[in-house]
């Protein structure tokens, strides 16, 4: 009974489950990708200030990334000036995207090295600072320029999801397993128990065994059952 009510709500926490997966690895590579924009303006705006470009930065910034931490990500476009940034199959996607006006394109895979990731790509749309370097291409405000892309391994959070929902599901089978035992104890001790002494008394008073106590002292109920073998009792 317990797995016929609950299970429906187990399915429907699962499949939630998986939703908030996505999404929090979105916002995890939502977040990267602000901060990578934010690097990049900076460097773009204090060009005097230091030496790489803003793409050289964050092409090393994701050199650095790919080394030091757990998640990766990538600058490209479909109008490359360095043929190393060039465009893996996500990005070509998404590319193909951002041009017809999305402002973000993800998608869910597999890694050969990091396992189930979550791809994720946000366009790079040139301000008045970009075209410093990107002006004589043609360029205005405005005008897309091309991708960042970030991965993120899913291991870490669908781990963290599974121990909840362990937890969950432990609860929902517990909590309500340990009400029905104690329900089904609190019964046994106020009902059955004395139902059972008080079939047994009747059962040895027809057989002309008289028992030397009253068949049962018990609620009102059964009291109510019992009180026609009172005046028997009293003849004995």
């Amino acid at each position: 009974m317990i797995v016929v009510i609950f299970l429906p709500a187990i399915i429907v926490i699962w499949q939630n489950q998986q939703k908030t997966i996505v999404e929090q690895a979105r916002i995890r590579a939502l977040t990267l990708y602000q901060m990578i924009t934010v690097t990049r303006q900076w460097v773009a705006e204090n060009r005097d200030r230091i030496e790489p470009v803003p793409a050289v930065a964050t092409k090393e910034l994701a050199g650095y990334a790919d080394s030091m931490t757990s998640f990766r990500f990538h600058i490209t476009s479909d109008q490359l000036i360095n043929p190393d940034n060039y465009p893996n199959e996500f990005e070509v996607r998404a590319i193909a995207q951002l041009r017809e006006g999305e402002m973000e394109y993800s998608e869910t895979g597999v890694d050969k090295t990091y396992g189930k990731v979550y791809q994720y790509a946000a366009p790079l749309l040139l301000n008045e600072s970009c075209l410093n370097c990107h002006g004589y291409q043609g360029y205005s405000v405005g005008d897309f320029r091309g991708l960042i892309s970030v991965m993120v391994p899913l291991d870490e959070l669908e781990a963290s999801i599974k121990k909840t929902n362990f937890t969950l599901v432990a609860t929902m089978f517990i909590d309500p397993t340990g009400l029905i035992i104690a329900v089904t104890l609190h019964l046994y001790r106020l009902l059955l128990r004395p139902l059972d002494t008080l079939t047994t008394a009747v059962g040895k008073f027809l057989e002309g065994d008289v028992p030397a106590t009253t068949p049962t002292e018990t609620e009102a109920e059964l009291e109510v059952v019992s009180a026609p073998f009172e005046p028997l009792y009293a003849q004995y």
